[in-house]
């Protein structure tokens, strides 16, 4: 519920703080502040720690190919983790190469 409200008055404020339009005004961050509380919507919970031995083990299946649908291709082939796990491509080849 945290998320959904913070996203809705987000959504709603981005006209206002958007600068490209002319002669449109920015909010003030203490006028922010109070739309904040004054909607409920309060801080995250900080994410839990990063545990190394799940950090490893992600590592090690994203990489796997074992897990592929023909057991030759990992994750890893087409979520390249250089272009932030994307390939640049419209559609997904698969794994026979099907488009």
């Amino acid at each position: 519920m945290k998320i959904r409200n913070a996203l809705i008055l987000l959504a709603a404020s981005l006209p206002a703080l958007s600068p490209c339009e002319e002669g449109a005004t920015a909010i003030a961050p203490d006028a922010l502040r109070h739309l904040l509380v004054e909607h409920g919507v309060e801080p995250l919970d900080p994410p839990p720690s990063l545990d190394p031995a799940k950090w490893e083990l992600g590592r090690a299946l994203f990489f796997d190919p074992v897990l592929g649908g023909n057991r030759d291709v990992s994750c890893a082939t087409c979520h390249h983790p250089a272009t932030a796990t994307a390939d640049g491509r419209a559609r997904a080849v698969g794994t026979l190469a099907y488009v």
